[in-house]
């Protein structure tokens, strides 16, 4: 919903007498400027206001032409009626000041009005938008008396008005306004618009008067009805222009009129007071301090109820003559103006979906899918669809390859892949068949390709392992051999103590007697038997273990790594040989330490080093 003030426009009609233009001025092309000298015949003390401003989007002078009009007034109404938005222009002032010419037009082309033009620039349009469907509809309403008349009725010419058929208003349960025996017309070129409207102008009622020789003595409201679609969619845009000719006041008192035309005046004067009373109801209502507006008052407000206080956007065209005769009746034309610029309106677009064109679609789209399946049908009987794809364009096949990459690269499990036809349903499931025969032959090569190397790293390990394995039962066969000879060695001196265990006293306190043997004296303490030099002969000996062990680990590393580089099922990479070097490396003379290795967890470096015997010579 967008809110759309009334827009106000002046116009001026060229002035008979030189002496007119110094009663007016125009500031910037937007503020009207009267000047209004005292009435003498008032009186000395005369308090009437000299200067009138007043301000309107835009004030035409009288060198304006009338394209110039209608670009800046009717254009920017008319593109917005082919946006679906309602819209009115008409135009006020007194008579004779150039109401009719600004609508309709003069006698030469160049002269044309806001009506020809209007519907030269709504088919200029339409071509314009190759991609929308328009229809266009007029109808021509004229009010004469309070009474309402078709104009474009070709049987007007041949009765008199009283046997013409009157235009009635009622309403809907919906509050909607309808005009019975109001004929609508469709047109579908500039060319018909026109003869309508010619028509129309025919039979208007048009009198001469002190004012103006061909005064319009009715209100004419010509309408145009655009509907506009897309060409595959049945959501119908529709919109009304009113383009609105009032009749002009007039003062009964200057033009000294009677008979049918002083008639004719009451009726236009009363229905423009009554449009004068909903403007001001209008204003008051956006103030707050009414509600009702009075629209039944008459026929031409009932009519315009929409334009005025609904859903419409409306311009106002206020007509001027500045001559120093009209001079009072041009300020109050402005003065309406300038209320009627202080309303505003709500307008949105109307759209409705056309239940024709809905039915209509959902029958061809139930047709071709009908035909669709019956294709598929008898292609699967006869193997027709085997090679359907080559029906299909190469742009068709681009255009659904891409499309299958999107469908499966969108992470969105609810994601739709487009189709339209079999044929391209029976391609989607080709390529994706395809692809999946790719991805599993891939996944196939890769598993092979695991199942090698790690059959190749259980060899490696299986060998590893063996090595280790001869060289660890080798290590406790030499240890064992030089236990026994260092037993053996001490048996002749003591064969009936064991070396690890301390000596027995003899509890009889007899010498014991030995050839010749006295026991040494280790810092001043006596060993009493041999069994110290036996402790120190086993120190020795397994010191010589423990060296021989150094080298048996380092000939082990040696023959390891040789083993490795002879190795004949594949070369052994860097890391492998770091971590059989870290598994059996020590440096000779340090205590060994035990070392575990990344690859195999459960083998230790080195036996962990018997501590020495230690104990305390009494």
């Amino acid at each position: 919903m967008v809110k759309s003030q009334l827009g106000t426009f002046a116009r001026l009609r060229p002035v008979r007498s030189r002496s007119s233009e110094l009663l007016y001025q125009i500031h910037d092309n937007s503020t009207l400027e009267f000047h209004h000298p005292r009435d003498l015949h008032a009186g000395y003390v005369n308090n009437s206001k000299e200067v009138h401003d007043f301000p309107f989007e835009h004030v035409f002078d009288q060198h304006t032409t009338q394209h110039e009009v209608f670009s800046t007034v009717a254009q920017p109404v008319i593109l917005s009626c082919l946006e679906g938005y309602n819209g009115t222009i008409f135009t006020y002032g007194q008579t004779g000041s150039g109401k009719t010419y600004t609508m309709s037009g003069g006698e030469t082309y160049a002269e044309r009005g806001v009506i020809p033009l209007t519907l030269g620039c709504i088919f200029e349009e339409f071509r314009r938008r190759p991609g929308m469907v328009y229809n266009a509809y007029i109808s021509f309403l004229e009010i004469y008396n309070e009474h309402g008349y078709d104009l474009l009725d070709r049987d007007h010419g041949n009765v008199p008005l009283d046997q013409w058929p009157k235009v009635t208003l009622f309403e809907d349960d919906f509050g909607n306004l309808h005009l019975r025996n109001l004929s609508i017309h469709q047109i579908t070129c500039e060319e018909e618009g026109l003869d309508l409207l010619f028509l129309g102008n025919v039979n208007r009622m048009v009198s001469e008067t002190p004012m103006n020789q061909a005064s319009s003595r009715s209100h004419c409201i010509f309408t145009i009805a655009i509907e506009g679609r897309e060409a595959d969619s049945d959501i119908v845009r529709t919109s009304k222009l009113h383009l609105v000719d009032l009749a002009g006041s007039e003062r009964v008192q200057k033009t000294q009129i009677d008979g049918s035309i002083l008639r004719e005046a009451k009726y236009i004067n009363l229905s423009l007071h009554y449009l004068e009373q909903v403007i001001i109801a209008l204003q008051e209502k956006a103030n707050g301090v009414r509600s009702h507006i009075p629209y039944r008052n008459s026929m031409m407000t009932s009519v315009l109820r929409d334009s005025l206080g609904g859903n419409c956007k409306t311009v106002m065209i206020a007509t001027l003559a500045a001559d120093i005769e009209n001079l009072e009746e041009s300020i109050s034309t402005a003065r309406f103006a300038q209320r009627c610029s202080m309303l505003t309106n709500e307008v949105t677009v109307n759209e409705q979906v056309d239940m024709n064109l809905m039915v209509q679609r959902l029958e061809r789209e139930n047709e071709a899918l009908k035909k669709e399946l019956h294709d598929a049908l008898s292609g699967l009987h006869t193997g027709a669809l085997v090679q359907a794809d080559t029906q299909l364009t190469d742009t068709d096949k681009k255009t659904l390859a891409n499309s299958i990459q999107q469908f499966i690269s969108d992470p969105n499990p609810d994601s739709v892949l487009p189709v339209k036809t079999v044929l391209e349903a029976q391609l989607c499931f080709r390529e994706l068949k395809t692809r999946l025969i790719a991805l599993e032959e891939a996944n196939f090569k890769e598993v092979a390709t695991m199942k090698q190397t790690l059959e190749a790293y259980e060899r490696d390990v299986e060998h590893l392992m063996h090595v280790f394995r001869s060289k660890e039962l080798e290590k406790p066969a030499s240890n064992d051999a030089q236990l026994q000879t260092s037993r053996q060695q001490q048996q002749p001196l003591e064969h009936h103590s064991h070396p690890m265990l301390p000596r027995q006293r003899d509890m009889t306190n007899k010498p014991q007697e030995h050839s010749g043997y006295r026991p040494p004296v280790t810092n001043g303490f006596s060993t009493g038997n041999v069994s110290g030099f036996a402790e120190t002969s086993l120190v020795a000996t397994r010191e010589k273990s423990i060296q021989t062990d150094d080298l048996n680990l380092d000939s082990m590393s040696d023959t390891t790594t040789s083993s490795m580089g002879r190795d004949p099922i594949r070369q052994r990479s860097d890391r492998e040989i770091t971590i059989a070097s870290e598994i059996v490396a020590y440096s000779p003379g340090q205590p060994i330490q035990k070392k575990s290795s990344s690859m195999f967890g459960c083998f230790s470096a080195s036996k962990k080093r018997p501590k020495p015997l230690q104990r305390t010579m009494v």
